[in-house]
């Protein structure tokens, strides 16, 4: 998390957030949320678990924030009821979701023009990912529970390229992307085929900054 927490601090770095509204898709613990509200944002914050929400609340209220992240219990299918955001954030979420599509779909509606989306996803390249995928696979033949436990949760996973391409369907512009995850330093993390996760920066344009076609290229990165 101090990873993302960094990637958060570095997109805000070129303009002033103060005053922006942010949505954090399951917020989880709100850390994410909090990162955001210290940098003066307006975050509203939501998760489909009650006991997510409870430590979310509290770990807020202790830190005595100028400006508190508020949070709610609600499932992922309700994001378009949740209003215009300048930012969102949709971190380690896609991949539990019977139709990730849909929650990309939502988001992107919910953005307004110029709006960014953090988004991350499991990195299908990624040889962390594939050894956790087969150490769960044997521990559960061997014990009939799997470990890591929420790889049994986890539905979805994607080469970049191929998550790249799909944000790019549904209108945004991909301004960076970011490989992490896993107990490496960050370098190492940052290689395409260690870090477990793919994080992508993208924008929705507005009028003045559509992409051209072809502004950006997926190669090399399937």
């Amino acid at each position: 998390f101090r990873r993302r927490e960094g990637i958060v601090h570095m997109c805000r770095q070129s303009e002033d957030p103060a005053g922006q509204r942010w949505l954090d898709v399951g917020c989880g613990t709100g850390r994410l949320s909090r990162a955001l509200a210290r940098r003066g944002c307006t975050v509203l914050g939501f998760d489909a678990s009650p006991e997510m929400i409870r430590v979310a609340m509290a770990e807020s209220s202790a830190e005595q924030l100028a400006t508190a992240p508020e949070f709610r219990l609600l499932p992922v299918d309700e994001i378009r009821t949740l209003g215009k955001f300048d930012g969102i954030l949709c971190n380690s979420v896609l991949e539990y979701l019977e139709d990730p599509d849909a929650c990309i779909a939502a988001c992107v509606e919910c953005l307004r023009p110029g709006g960014r989306l953090l988004v991350s996803v499991p990195n299908q390249n990624s040889f962390l990912r594939k050894t956790l995928l087969f150490t769960h696979s044997i521990t559960r033949a061997l014990t009939g529970r799997g470990w890591p436990g929420y790889i049994s949760l986890s539905r979805n996973q994607y080469r970049p390229g191929d998550f790249i391409k799909l944000l790019q369907q549904h209108g945004l512009k991909i301004e960076r992307y970011f490989y992490l995850g896993g107990p490496f330093p960050t370098w190492i993390q940052d290689i395409r085929f260690v870090g477990s996760l793919f994080m992508c920066v993208a924008r929705l344009p507005d009028a003045k900054t559509s992409p051209e076609p072809g502004e950006f290229t997926t190669a090399g990165h399937q």
